[in-house]
């Protein structure tokens, strides 16, 4: 059963894959395919779900000389000039077409001839209407100059509230830098979910569904409340910004996010202090180096929330965490078939696989989110 892609894209373009696909179906097809993967039924998931269109909060537009594109299906050396993304929200397709007016024709970057100034734009909103526009520019470029002044007067008149040129070598296929100039508004963006704010780089990683990240976020609190951890301790590790830690903190007497990226827990100490949380710390650490470098106490629970990267964890930050025995491992993943391989080490260590969901925070893509409840056998006796 096939429906008319909405898209008049797709197919050329390289991101969206199922919109040929009912949503229902696509729904379907995820909840199967995570249960093959997890090897359980798919009936024990739970499946959250919701807008299948205008959903992502930001998107990375190759620049080339007739405006932003997207890469080309299956080449990716080659591009699709793009005049309305429907996946995308809405403040996003406006700034886009603002831009292209603005720019065209565009000093492009020439991927086999390395020369050339834009490299990217990316366009980021949240759903408090915050908005960011980055350019970022090949910093090796002889034309550098009169691209940063175009991105200057632009400023003046963008309905984006803040503009960032970022700077990378020629050779460097990135759309963020580190290395960035502010000429318009602020590096961060502000986002509110669950009934507290958070601040995140224009430049860093953030969820791309607000919506569906509320969803999870929500969905962990429930998972919680369902066991006493008022006493407990609570360990965000992978915690970014501290997302799920700071929304989650209020459920334990103390409460520790850890990420290994600095910039990232600087962000999250702020959104600390703004939603006035007295009971969470952040803390720069490799996930490896928690058993060692973090003053945990002893005598209290610990549960532990768990949101790797697509790699997901190191075999020594698994091991290390494990010597730490939460009695509670909530994993989020975004790559369920690396999932399925870490599953079995937890189970090998006395962990039974209790509850599963799947967010679908990439409608009309093959991707998926999954959060698996894992509790340890003597604990599980217990209750």
């Amino acid at each position: 059963m096939e429906t008319k892609p909405k898209c008049e894209y797709f197919g050329k373009c390289g991101g969206c894959r199922s919109q040929h696909v009912p949503y229902e179906i696509q729904l379907q097809n995820k909840q199967k395919q995570l249960a093959s993967l997890l090897s359980i039924d798919p009936q024990e998931i739970t499946v959250f779900s919701d807008q299948p269109y205008n959903y992502r909060n930001r998107m990375d537009f190759v620049i080339q000389k007739n405006g932003l594109s997207f890469r080309k299906k299956g080449k990716w050396d080659q591009t699709v000039n793009i005049k309305h993304c429907e996946i995308s929200m809405p403040i996003i397709n406006q700034l886009l077409e603002e831009i292209n007016k603005y720019f065209i024709p565009f000093d492009e970057f020439h991927l086999h001839k390395q020369t050339g100034t834009f490299k990217y734009a990316v366009i980021r909103t949240s759903r408090l209407k915050d908005t960011s526009v980055t350019f970022t520019l090949n910093e090796d470029s002889s034309k550098l100059k009169e691209a940063i002044e175009k991105v200057k007067e632009y400023a003046k008149i963008s309905s984006a509230k803040n503009i960032i040129i970022a700077y990378v070598k020629k050779q460097q296929d990135l759309s963020t830098s580190e290395n960035i100039f502010i000429t318009k508004g602020s590096e961060y963006l502000e986002e509110e979910l669950a009934n507290n704010k958070y601040f995140y780089s224009s430049q860093g990683f953030f969820q791309n569904n607000p919506i569906m990240a509320e969803k999870m976020i929500k969905y962990v609190q429930k998972l919680l409340d369902l066991t006493d951890t008022k006493d407990s301790q609570l360990l965000d590790l992978y915690g970014g910004v501290g997302t799920f830690g700071i929304s989650l903190a209020n459920q334990f007497h103390q409460t520790f996010i850890v990420e290994s990226f600095d910039p990232s827990i600087q962000i999250a100490k702020k959104n600390i202090q703004i939603n006035n949380i007295n009971n969470c710390s952040a803390h720069t650490l490799q996930a490896k180096q928690i058993k060692y470098k973090l003053n945990l106490d002893k005598d209290k629970p610990l549960i532990t929330i768990v949101d790797p990267p697509r790699s997901g964890m190191t075999p020594k930050a698994l091991r290390n965490l494990l010597e730490l025995e939460p009695k509670k491992i909530v994993y989020i993943s975004c790559n369920p078939k690396q999932l399925s391989k870490e599953l079995k080490k937890f189970k090998n260590r006395g962990y039974i696989h209790k509850n599963t969901a799947m967010f679908d925070l990439f409608p009309q893509t093959n991707h998926m989110e999954a959060i698996v409840e894992l509790v340890r056998e003597k604990e599980e006796e217990l209750q």
